[in-house]
């Protein structure tokens, strides 16, 4: 994801038709020279930050997936690589939506992108033994905790409604 915001990009734009010259508007809002270039001169400009492909999950949505599998951790439930994709997948099947992905299963490269814009967040460990108080500790409150955080974000982001909710399996 860019590391400057459309409000960013506006400045610059603002600060170049204010008479600064595009390197000094872009150094002073921390938007790519290049990039700020392309928009001033109109050149294949896409109308989105960033370049390439557009991220299957916004930023809100992404942000709120790392809360959850946090949350999880913290619960000591944190979950596997097969997990968060059987997750993502679930999500984004109760939004309709749909993706370049085999029945809207993440790829291995996507996980790996999104653990990489959140590694101050997640961290990949070796499993270890579940523990009497780990196991102890996964009650039906916790569970039924992230049932109610997991609608929460799909009432949230306006994609699931008040009185329909997930129950575990």
């Amino acid at each position: 994801m860019p590391k400057y915001t459309e409000e960013d990009l506006g400045r610059a734009k603002k600060f170049v038709a204010d008479g600064f010259t595009v390197y000094k508007a872009a150094k002073d809002t921390g938007v790519p020279y290049e990039t700020l270039r392309r928009h001033i001169f109109g050149i294949n400009v896409t109308g989105s930050t960033g370049s390439g492909r557009p991220t299957v999950l916004t930023r809100t949505e992404e942000d709120k997936l790392v809360e959850i599998l946090a949350y999880l951790a913290r619960q000591a439930f944190p979950l596997d690589t097969s997990d968060i994709c059987d997750l993502v997948q679930q999500f984004l099947n109760n939004l309709g939506r749909e993706t370049q992905w085999k029945d809207n299963r993440p790829t291995r490269f996507w996980l790996s992108r999104f653990k990489a814009r959140h590694a101050g967040v997640l961290a990949t460990r070796k499993p270890e033994i579940l523990t009497i108080t780990r196991a102890k500790s996964l009650t039906e409150e916790v569970v039924g905790a992230f049932f109610s955080m997991y609608n929460g974000v799909l009432v949230d982001l306006g994609r699931g409604q008040a009185g329909q909710h997930l129950q575990p399996r």
